[in-house]
């Protein structure tokens, strides 16, 4: 003998598995209030936070969610329990089940809230027009209440209307609703807005303490929004628990309801959950009571009716089926659909309102594929939706496109859609869950892939433009490239996350990253015209093997072992870290500007070379090479060299361990104004070269001397450059510096107008002491170092450019020498040596500008 339990989940599972074909679709049918509970997810939109069932809730009728069902403790079951995904969530749980619950069951479609057209009924309000109504039901008549939107209900008001349930099918509200009391009669109440119940909604042959009826009753209640339905915080339904209400019921503070009720915007829920501090909290918990609920729940997403929070807020839940809705609906109530996706076509569009789709069969594929926000697509074992010509996957933030897989069985790293040959693909806030993967290959003209989330990489094959921005990738991201065939258009990286690493072998006309983190190896082959890493942060090691391509790297780091770029035509880094050992081979032009290179920099066989306004902390090598620039650069480990012509100008070396300039080979060289500070060998020149030129560079404790294999450069010195903290890495030139002002006169002035200064970092005389008492219209004048044994700066202002005679006489007052030189108006610097003198002692210079002469006492010591 067959049980009633087993009668009522036969009767349901019968219900779902009546089919009607379609030309795309396979659809079967039920109507919406055959479950007692159905949902189409089990947690919250925005937080994804579970909603379970607990060990205060009883249901006693069929139930069925789309969505993983959560149970906490022991919630009772007395009728059948089914899902469509592949297993519960239980979290300290033992469930009590009647009848053995079920898995893997197809998902129930979620269909549009009816349009309250047919039958007999009137549609009341208007959203444009600013009003909120109220429903009373009183036994066979209905009375409609009727005030200003944003103002509390009147108790003085009188109601503008009354329908009797005898001649109505239906009322529809387009404006916010409030309803409550007793029917005797058969109706539906729908509503555009949210419907707030504010006391119990009771058949009139219902007893009204738990809502309890006979076989016999012949009343019946629909209530549908098309949001949601709220249990209102009023004191009839267990504000401040109740208290003041006057009513006999057992337990005052409970709501009963009878009817079959659908939330088609999003929920069944209750008002004021305490998510802050807020006046009917407590300090009590806020228990307000039991849903004593006889009839039938549809919601598209399941919301809290109890919450947890501050010792207890909301309700218990006793749910108990009216076996009526298995064979008769109340007018105007839908019906929900399981819809597969099967053979193939030329059009198949999906929307989020049908969701979710059951692939079943998919054949050859569509050539085009739509899917608007919130679809949820479902994957039968290990097939994918297919898609030839045409794919748009248009989700949004808040309701991104779901891919999950219908059965229990894993098949991991599987694409939830296929790719090939497609003109467009636009893919869009897509999640792919239960081990769901991009597809193996993308075959593509044109594409977007954006704020999308997989736990896979991807293949690229054979794309023309392809932007993908704002993704997440749990794997690799490559290319198909069987030596030749692979051929790309431009591939874009923008705001992305690659949890793996890179590996593009094809051809392209251009590479981007923009704005992305790459945890692994990023590795580029083959001929393409840019390749641009922009604001970046790449964990791996960087290989770059592109013939006649242009790399431009700007705002980015390189923390892996080792970069590489081999091949290219034009390398072009600013603004950027590189933590690896940096290797630049066969390329015709490298600059390198603004960055920081922690390790070891080596050029091999490039052509053209500029290195300025950088950080190196382990050395620079260059070897083969026609030309090379290194220019306002702090240089640790020195500079070694190999090649045709060098330039040297205005940097800082030291810390070498052979020379702070080594030079193997080379044609000609121009080094000027450079501190040679704490090197095994100051300039060490290992061949002969007739073409070249040295001067005003500084050198100081380099112990295995300052020269070798040449001698002094003109007006070269030897003193402290006194760096403001050279222990710390600080080589700003202190005010007295003897390398302030300088630097070869034919230079372009500093900033300041100075003379150019020695060394990689300007002096700025902003931060110098005496900075406020130097002014244009005072010609003052000063010495330093002074005393000098090498070389001096004689420092002055000047209130007018032009010419300016400098008279030199011994202590014997006989002129020694005569000079002159052009001046410019503010601070002018011009450097002194033994050579001017004629010999060491003590001289006085006198300098005329303009009107105004000035004497300096000068001490030249051997």
């Amino acid at each position: 003998m067959i049980s009633k339990p087993k009668i009522q989940k036969l009767l349901v599972l019968m219900s779902v598995l009546t089919l009607f074909f379609m030309s795309e679709l396979s659809q079967s049918q039920t109507p919406l209030c055959r479950y007692m509970y159905i949902s189409n997810f089990e947690h919250t939109r925005l937080e994804r936070e579970i909603i379970w069932f607990c060990s205060h809730d009883t249901l006693d009728g069929p139930v069925h969610s789309n969505d993983y069902i959560g149970f906490r403790m022991i919630p009772h079951f007395f009728g059948p329990v089914t899902t469509s995904r592949e297993r519960f969530i239980l979290y300290n749980a033992r469930p009590y089940f009647e009848v053995e619950p079920e898995t893997g069951l197809p998902a129930l479609i979620f269909p549009d809230p009816p349009d309250f057209n047919d039958g007999e009924g009137v549609r009341i309000g208007d959203m444009n027009e600013g009003m909120q109504y109220r429903l009373v039901m009183e036994d066979d008549i209905g009375l409609v209440y009727q005030w200003r939107d944003g103002i509390s209900f009147s108790d003085d008001l009188e109601p503008v209307e009354g329908y009797f349930w005898s001649h109505f099918d239906w009322l529809y509200f387009d404006s916010p609703l409030e309803l409550h009391g007793t029917i005797d009669g058969i109706a539906t109440i729908g509503c555009s807005q949210d419907i707030r119940l504010i006391d119990n909604v009771l058949y009139a042959s219902a007893e009204p303490d738990y809502g309890d009826f006979d076989e016999d009753c012949d009343d019946m209640l629909g209530i549908i929004s098309a949001q949601d339905i709220l249990i209102a915080n009023t004191p009839a339904n267990g504000r401040g628990n109740g208290y003041n209400e006057d009513r006999d019921n057992i337990d005052r503070h409970s709501i009963v309801i009878n009817g079959a009720l659908a939330a088609f915007g999003e929920s069944f829920t209750f008002e004021d959950q305490n998510d802050e501090w807020e006046l009917y909290q407590g300090p009590s918990p806020d228990d307000r009571g039991i849903i004593y609920l006889t009839g039938a729940i549809a919601q598209y997403r399941r919301h809290f009716t109890r919450r947890s929070n501050h010792q207890g807020t909301g309700y218990k839940k006793k749910y108990r089926y009216d076996t009526r809705f298995s064979a008769q609906a109340p007018p105007q109530f839908p019906t929900v659909a399981r819809i597969e996706i099967y053979g193939e076509g030329d059009l198949l569009e999906l929307t989020g309102e049908h969701s979710p789709y059951l692939v079943s069969d998919q054949g050859e594929g569509y050539n085009t594929i739509t899917a608007t926000a919130g679809t949820e697509i479902i994957l039968s074992d290990d097939l994918a939706l297919f898609c030839n010509d045409e794919l748009r996957l248009l989700g949004e933030l808040n309701n991104p496109i779901i891919f999950r897989r219908s059965g229990p069985d894993p098949f991991p790293n599987h694409p939830g859609f296929r790719i090939q040959g497609c003109d467009t693909v636009i893919i869009q806030h897509v999640v792919l869950e239960d081990d769901i993967s991009m597809p193996l290959d993308i075959r593509l003209s044109n594409g977007l892939l954006e704020s999308c989330s997989f736990s896979s990489g991807l293949s690229i094959w054979r794309c023309n433009n392809l932007e993908i921005r704002d993704c997440t990738f749990q794997d690799s991201i490559s290319d198909y490239y069987d030596g030749g065939t692979g051929s790309h258009g431009n591939i874009s990286f923008y705001e992305c996350v690659i949890n793996g690493l890179i590996n593009i072998g094809g051809r392209c006309n251009s590479i981007e990253f923009v704005n992305c983190e790459i945890s692994g190896d990023v590795t580029i082959q083959g001929d393409s015209n840019i390749i641009l890493i922009s604001d970046s942060n790449i964990g791996g090691f960087v290989d770059i093997w592109s013939l006649n391509s242009n790399l431009l790297i700007e705002e980015s780091e390189m923390s892996g072992e080792e970069f590489r770029a081999v091949g290219f035509d034009e390398v072009d880094i600013t603004d950027s870290e590189i933590q690896a050992v940096a290797t630049f081979i066969n390329g015709q032009s490298v600059i390198i500007s603004e960055c920081s290179l922690n390790e070891l920099v080596e050029f091999q066989n490039v052509s053209d070379i500029n290195v300025d306004n950088n950080v190196f902390d382990s050395g620079l090598w260059v070897f083969s090479t026609r030309s090379c620039s290194v220019e306002r650069n702090i240089i640790r480990g020195g500079i070694r060299y190999r090649g045709h012509e060098l330039i040297i100008n205005n940097n800082t070396i030291l810390g070498a361990e052979t020379a702070g300039i080594l030079i193997h080979e080379v044609n000609r060289f121009d080094i000027n104004n450079n501190i040679l500070y704490n090197n095994q060998v100051g300039f060490q020149i290992n061949s002969g070269c007739y073409d070249f030129w040295s001067g005003y560079n500084c050198f100081f404790q380099n112990s295995g001397g300052d020269f070798v294999g040449l001698g002094p450069g003109w007006f070269d010195f030897n003193a402290d450059p006194m760096f403001v903290d050279p222990e710390a890495g600080d080589y700003n030139l202190r005010q007295g510096s003897p390398c302030i002002d300088s630097g070869n006169p034919t230079f372009d002035r500093d900033p300041d107008g100075s003379q150019v200064d020695i060394g990689a970092l300007t002096y700025d005389y902003s931060m110098s002491v005496d900075n406020e008492q130097i002014e244009v219209n005072d010609f003052s004048i000063s010495a330093s170092p002074n005393p000098f044994n090498s070389r001096t700066n004689i420092r002055f202002v000047s209130e007018i450019a032009g010419r300016t005679s400098i008279d030199i006489y011994d202590l014997n007052g006989r002129k020694v020498n005569s000079l002159l030189y052009e001046v410019s108006k503010g601070i002018n610097s011009i450097p002194f040596s033994g050579y001017e003198l004629g010999g060491t002692g003590m001289f006085f210079v006198k300098i005329r500008c303009g009107n105004h002469s000035r004497i300096v006492k000068l001490i030249y010591l051997p």
